[in-house]
């Protein structure tokens, strides 16, 4: 009977600190991971955040690439418009040419 009860004290001071290392080693456990569980979320978000940067980026080159083409549209307007007036102007100095040769021939005719 005193082996017996000098066992129970025994198993009360092993079993104490074991508890004890057990509940530090479960708290351990679930800092851990909580941890991972942060680092997943950040890395998602990561992810989710260069993602979206992409599409800014995909968005701003196809916004570049539509501005440029409306650019280059009123380039060419201009440039066929710079042709006609060219053209309008071309006429008019090809009439105002032709005019003195017209009233020359009409001075021609009447002195004649």
């Amino acid at each position: 009977m005193a082996a017996m009860s000098a066992v129970v004290p025994l198993a009360q001071v092993v079993a104490g600190p074991l508890a004890g290392l057990v509940a530090v080693s479960l708290v351990a456990v679930l800092a851990a991971v909580i941890v991972a569980a942060v680092l997943v979320a950040v890395i998602v978000a990561a992810v989710l955040v260069a993602a979206s940067l992409t599409a800014v980026l995909v968005a701003g080159s196809l916004t570049a690439v539509l501005v440029a083409g409306s650019l280059t549209a009123v380039l060419a307007a201009v440039s066929v418009m710079a042709v006609l007036v060219g053209g309008s102007l071309t006429a008019v100095m090809a009439a105002v040419s032709v005019a003195p040769v017209l009233v020359a021939g009409s001075l021609t005719a009447v002195l004649l």
